[in-house]
């Protein structure tokens, strides 16, 4: 969203936009939560593909082909059902929101502050999602560590081989807690700010 023509179109009509600005505005807001809820749902639906995947590999390792053994490599399990439970929040709260959210208007006749407030609810909830998953993080971290060390200790991995696999694993847990982040702190926390401010100028 650009904030800058947003903030310019309401300064120069001296906080009384014309019709035509409005009308810009609208379709500038209604553009980018529309687009923001389309990446958001097809990013979820694209990771719950690939959490089925490792479903019925977990199922096919454990109870068809029983190339693992389920009472001394749990760790593997314990990550999956981790994941699916973070997922299954992540998607409560989505469904949460979009059933409370009305706020989405419907047209570019609804005003500019129904529009701002329904930007407003969408980056809160996607800073909730976020934290949902800094909390997680460190679950996730744990198990990792104990799958790793489970693999270890039934000989299917080497020492070298553990460490090769902690850092890989590891570095990539952390790059993810990095980029969750930097998006929440120099993204989203900011244009929270902005839309406030731009809400609080129209009800002025």
């Amino acid at each position: 969203m650009d904030f800058e023509r947003l903030e310019r179109a309401w300064a120069s009509s001296a906080n009384s936009p014309s019709d035509a600005a409005q009308h810009y505005l609208m379709e500038d807001m209604m553009h980018s939560l529309a687009k923001r809820r389309r990446t958001f749902q097809l990013q979820i639906g694209l990771i719950g593909l690939a959490m089925l995947g490792w479903t019925g590999m977990i199922v096919h390792a454990f109870l068809i082909r029983q190339v693992a053994d389920a009472g001394r490599e749990w760790g593997a399990a314990v990550m999956l059902l981790l994941s699916w439970g973070v997922f299954a929040i992540i998607v409560r709260q989505y469904l949460r929101h979009h059933r409370a959210d009305a706020a989405m208007p419907a047209s570019v006749s609804s005003s500019v502050p129904d529009a701002l407030r329904a930007l407003i609810d969408d980056n809160a909830a996607a800073r909730r999602r976020i934290r949902t998953l800094g909390y997680a993080f460190p679950l996730f971290a744990g198990a990792l560590a104990l799958s790793l060390f489970q693999l270890l200790q039934v000989g299917k991995m080497t020492p070298s081989n553990l460490r090769d696999a902690a850092i890989l694993m590891g570095g990539a847990l952390l790059l993810s807690a990095a980029t969750f982040a930097w998006r929440y702190f120099r993204d989203l926390t900011p244009e929270a700010r902005r839309l406030k401010r731009l809400l609080s100028d129209y009800e002025s």
